[in-house]
């Protein structure tokens, strides 16, 4: 497959994630206007889910200070 292929193949994935999540969505773009890049290993929102969770993985986000995952390694969400 092209690379143009590729591009448009992860689009239209991009889009269909978007709709099936719409309030994760909300949250993701959230998380990248404070932090740049972000990546989901693992989805869930009401029955839908995508990716494959990793519990070793994870970090709670609270209300209060939590941490996140990003490209650049992990930064203080405030």
């Amino acid at each position: 497959m092209s690379e143009a292929a590729n591009q448009i193949a992860r689009e239209d994935e991009r889009r269909r994630n978007r709709e099936r999540f719409p309030e994760m969505s909300k949250w993701i773009d959230e998380m990248r206007s404070v932090f740049g890049d972000v990546k989901v290993l693992w989805v869930k929102e009401g029955d839908q889910e995508a990716g494959q969770r990793r519990d070793e993985q994870w970090v709670p986000i609270t209300p209060g200070d939590g941490y996140v995952g990003s490209r650049g390694g992990r930064k203080k969400a405030r």
